[in-house]
């Protein structure tokens, strides 16, 4: 992952989803790397750096958003990493530090990332 500018890790397994926010990030000036589920966004972490925050949904296939959290919680490397759900799931881990209904409102998800990065 790039520095200098903020980096977020968009984790979710749609990829419409994650095109439109790397998309969205990256014309507001944030580096973005991208995963499918929560091994893969584990691999990035490990593989690239830390990041300045982490956009997750919570229901995907191979590692869940839930098991995702849990796992960089308990990882004091990536403990202190914010991470926001970006998910229409109603129950959200409690080690989280933000949540965004999907659909999301644009302004307030820009709003979330910007006050954590």
């Amino acid at each position: 992952m790039q520095s200098g500018h903020p980096t977020v890790l968009v984790v979710d397994d749609q990829p419409e989803m994650r095109e439109t926010l790397a998309e969205i990030l990256e014309d507001e000036g944030y580096h973005v790397a991208t995963a499918a589920n929560g091994r893969e966004a584990l691999r990035c972490l490990h593989a690239d750096g830390a990041c300045s925050l982490i956009l997750t949904d919570l229901e995907m296939p191979v590692m869940d958003g839930w098991e995702l959290a849990a796992a960089l919680e308990r990882d004091p490397a990536t403990a202190r990493i914010p991470v926001v759900v970006v998910s229409g799931a109603g129950d959200i881990p409690t080690t989280v530090t933000d949540y965004v209904e999907k659909p999301f409102d644009l302004a307030r998800l820009l709003s979330v990332i910007h006050r954590h990065c």
